[in-house]
């Protein structure tokens, strides 16, 4: 609960704050994947750097394609993983974004359930202190609005196509604006600054590490306290028993 607040965070919402607790530590996890996989791309990047620098191109093609595969195919397979860490990272937000902010919308609800639907939301807000305009809102349509570039995916590349119908198609480049290793920037529907961790999904853009620190910012001021079950069951094929373990919060009084 916010430290500012813990003899008036009620009962009722604490699965709502050990779920945003939960989505921080998801979160984190993932950028510091991210984070990790970015330094390896660039380090493997000062290599072929200095591979180009040290050892002359061989003049033979055969030879030269081996030397571009021996330097730039692991680069190029760290693009899997570190569109992995984004995605992650993304999907914690906004899930973080859906509590903090709920829908209107009504999903076989009567609208009363719709109204304290939103009147919870805006009560963690005003536990945690978040601003109406702080970066974790999601702004669908709207520049800002990475995660629904990254979920409805499809519809960037039908825009990108309708909007660059001549240009090469580029799904995800990564490199350094300051450096000009994005070549291909202009052609990307996805396209991320090493340096910076900003995002770009056709258009819309974001600075992840600005949204983790926001995030660190926020709910890092929840204190749980909650319960831990665990049991010891016995494997279905045979040998010792397998742990399990389950955190939750405490009952709602």
């Amino acid at each position: 609960m916010a430290e500012d607040a813990r003899s008036v965070w009620p009962p009722e919402l604490n699965a709502y704050s050990m779920e945003l607790k939960f989505q921080l530590s998801a979160a984190k996890s993932a950028f510091d994947s991210l984070e990790a996989h970015v330094a390896k791309r660039k380090e493997l990047g000062r290599e072929f750097n200095r591979a180009q620098r040290e050892d002359y191109l061989p003049p033979l093609e055969e030879e030269r394609r081996a030397f571009y595969a021996k330097h730039l195919i692991p680069i190029a397979n760290l693009t899997g993983p570190i569109l992995g860490d984004i995605q992650g990272f993304l999907a914690a937000a906004g899930v973080v974004n859906s509590i903090l902010w709920p829908s209107a919308k009504k999903f076989r609800e009567t609208d009363h359930d719709v109204e304290d639907r939103l009147k919870r939301g805006a009560e963690i807000r005003r536990l945690l202190s978040v601003d109406e305009d702080s970066i974790l809102k999601s702004r669908t349509g709207r520049e800002e609005d990475v995660r629904g570039g990254f979920l409805h995916f499809d519809e960037m590349i039908d825009e990108f196509l309708q909007t660059h119908p001549s240009e090469d198609f580029v799904s995800f480049d990564i490199g350094s604006a300051a450096e000009g290793t994005a070549v291909k920037r202009e052609s990307a529907v996805r396209w991320l600054d090493e340096d910076s961790l900003e995002l770009w999904v056709n258009g819309r853009q974001a600075n992840l590490r600005d949204v983790l620190n926001e995030l660190l910012r926020t709910l890092g001021r929840i204190q749980l306290s909650g319960t831990v079950a665990f049991r010891m069951a016995p494997r279905r094929t045979g040998g010792p028993p397998a742990p399990g373990m389950a955190l939750g919060a405490p009952p709602r009084r």
